[in-house]
Formats: structure tokens, C-alpha cells, sequence
């Protein structure tokens, strides 16, 4: 067994063991999951509740510009995404 160093499995596909024991790649174990852009927005959302709504904090926690948090809500809106 080798230690793992940070990073070791940040770019690994969902795996399972098939024949032999080797690993084989199953991406259905991601069937189900929301797009990544759901996810986001609904972490976007979660965190305004936490804040009262109030942008400036907002932004702190998300670690984003007041801008990119304002382009990301009027795009959604315009999409009929927001309010969620």
C-alpha cells in the first residue's frame, strides 16, 4: 500500500471491480446525480438563505466577485431558474 499524496484521486472516474479484480470504469453510478449547474445554484440559494439574502456576505462564503453572483442570478432568471 503507498500513502496518498493530495490530489491522487481528484481526477478519477467512478469505478467499479470487475473481472479479475481490475477496476472497471461505471459511470452509472452517477445516474440520478443533478447537472453541476443545479448543484450550484442550489448552493447559491442555500447560501443567501444563510446569509438573509445579504449579497456582500454572500459572496464571502461563496468566494466569488458581487459581479459574477449578480450575472449568475440574472441569467438564471431569465431562464426561469431562479427563484428556485
Amino acid at each position: 500500500m503507498t500513502d496518498a499524496t493530495p490530489g491522487d484521486g481528484d481526477n478519477v472516474a467512478p469505478a467499479v471491480e470487475g473481472q479479475g479484480g481490475a477496476l472497471q470504469r461505471d459511470d452509472s453510478l452517477l445516474a440520478g446525480e443533478p447537472p453541476w449547474d443545479d448543484v450550484r445554484l442550489r448552493y447559491i440559494a442555500a447560501v443567501l438563505v444563510h446569509t438573509g439574502q445579504n449579497k456582500a456576505h454572500a459572496v464571502k462564503v461563496l468566494g466569488i466577485d458581487r459581479r459574477t453572483l449578480n450575472r449568475i442570478l440574472v441569467r438564471e432568471r431569465r431562464r426561469g431558474r431562479w427563484p428556485l
